[in-house]
């Protein structure tokens, strides 16, 4: 097997050459692409479809007028438009598609970065976000905690006032009773002396009312009965706390 045929330039066929030809450029694409580093590798795709941008525009030219795009060449046809703009269609077309793997590292690692600064971005915006909402709730939580701490002493206060109050009122009445009670002379309890005690020896107020445990009826002083009452006797200062505890006012 001849390889130099295979390789299509011992044959003097066009087509051959052709294919041999875009072959070989895109082994050295191939090559360059292993050799050339990564920063470089961006233009050349730019160029790369640059190039076959203006490549397919003058196929598409040469084929209408063959002079405007092959100037030096003596015989001007459109075949060798095709083949000569094609052919260069093709090799800027294989650069652009070597060299694009070197582009898109290069754009994932700005990706990559970009995605990175956003994050991070992101990340602090979230944090100030978190930081803000709980020191808005720590001062709503202070705020609640205080205004329930003056409602509590605010009702301390009122019972404390309430019950000064009602101490107060209740000492009142204690005086206001003492001093009633002194001004009639008795403290308006009943009492049971001994049957052999007499009434000058036993009783504490004026005009005494002489009461009957067992019949449940008072003497006043003056009665028929009223000293002739010696047993079972209970004491009264009125007749109105006589008739409170029970008794009836005797008839004689």
């Amino acid at each position: 097997m001849n390889w130099r045929k295979i390789f299509g330039y011992r044959s003097k066929t066009a087509w051959k050459m052709f294919i041999a030809s875009i072959v070989y450029i895109f082994i050295l694409f191939l090559i360059l692409q292993a050799i050339i580093p990564n920063s470089i590798r961006p233009a050349l795709v730019n160029i790369g479809f640059l190039g076959f941008s203006l490549s397919l525009l003058a196929l598409i030219i040469g084929l209408i007028k063959p002079q405007f795009v092959l100037p030096k060449i003596q015989i001007k046809t459109r075949k060798k438009v095709v083949y000569s703009y094609l052919y260069l269609a093709l090799a800027f077309f294989l650069m652009s598609i070597v060299f694009i793997d070197g582009k898109s590292p290069s754009n994932q690692t700005v990706k990559k970065a970009d995605t990175k600064v956003a994050t991070s971005q992101d990340t602090k915006k979230d944090t100030a976000d978190t930081k803000s909402k709980e020191e808005a709730d720590r001062k709503a939580q202070e705020e609640t905690d205080r205004k329930a701490q003056e409602e509590t002493q605010r009702k301390a206060q009122e019972e404390a006032n309430r019950k000064a109050q009602e101490e107060a009122s209740q000492k009142s009445n204690a005086v206001v009773s003492s001093s009633s009670g002194n001004h009639n002379g008795s403290n308006r309890k009943p009492f049971q002396n001994d049957p052999s005690d007499d009434k000058e020896a036993n009783t504490t107020c004026k005009g005494q009312i002489k009461g009957n445990a067992n019949s449940k009826k008072y003497h006043v002083p003056g009665g028929q009965y009223y000293d002739s009452t010696k047993d079972n006797i209970v004491w009264f200062c009125s007749e109105t706390d006589a008739q409170a505890a029970g008794y009836v006012r005797s008839k004689k």
